[in-house]
């Protein structure tokens, strides 16, 4: 069978459409527009900001409440500083990492258990992880992995693990070649920077509305001017 490439890439109906049916957003390309059907993963991500929100506020004066909540729903929360070159050379976060498999995977549990649990784990897949490596935590560093969390575990798009990885090996290398990726690689890579924004954002929101406003009645208690 001849595959006629000229007729094919003639055809507007069918050659100029790029989609990824896949994922929870439906996002379509043509040669003259962008379409994007996200109904349903817009109430995902509102729902998502709503919950992190809620038990942020209610653990705001004690925030090792909400690892303890991560802790309950299967994600193992691991305490070392030990751990951050490790991360470093291994290309990976410090934070929230997802279930994933592969060769860093099978080092990084190596490494995780002899460090910091002292009872060695030899297994290509690394379970559902939040590693931090700094000695005082912030507010802000656990609401931000907080809703990272809490938007993998409503199946958000974006935490798989060739995103995931697609996304470190982006944004961690000065040298990418963003013209290399198919469209599907830069449609996987959107997702992910789509869930990073919406972390940011839902981080500068509480702080605004919730630290900050405290902030700017302890200023007005004193006398001081503020700005609303």
């Amino acid at each position: 069978m001849t595959f006629d490439f000229k007729n094919f890439s003639n055809n507007s109906n069918v050659s100029d459409t790029i989609c990824n049916l896949n994922r929870s957003k439906k996002l379509f390309f043509t040669g003259h527009e962008e379409l994007t059907i996200s109904a349903n993963n817009d109430k995902k991500e509102a729902k998502v900001s709503e919950i992190a929100y809620n038990i942020l506020f209610k653990y705001k004066n004690n925030p090792k409440m909400i690892l303890k909540f991560m802790e309950s729903k299967g994600t193992k929360v691991v305490y070392c500083p030990a751990l951050a070159v490790v991360l470093k050379l291994l290309g990976y976060d410090e934070g929230f990492i997802p279930k994933h498999n592969g060769f860093k995977a099978f080092i990084l549990n190596f490494l995780t258990s002899l460090l910091a649990d002292k009872k060695i784990v030899l297994s290509d897949c690394m379970e559902d992880v939040l590693i931090i490596c700094k000695s005082n935590l912030s507010l802000y560093f656990i609401a931000y992995q907080f809703h990272h969390w809490l938007s993998y575990k409503h199946k958000l798009p974006g935490y798989d693990s060739e995103t995931m990885n697609l996304f470190r090996n982006t944004f961690n290398n000065e040298h990418t070649n963003m013209s290399v990726l198919s469209i599907n690689q830069i449609l996987s890579l959107k997702d992910a920077i789509d869930r990073d924004k919406q972390a940011v954002e839902f981080v500068r929101k509480f702080v605004r509305e919730q630290v900050g406003a405290k902030q700017r009645l302890q200023s007005m208690l004193q006398g001081q001017s503020v700005k609303i």
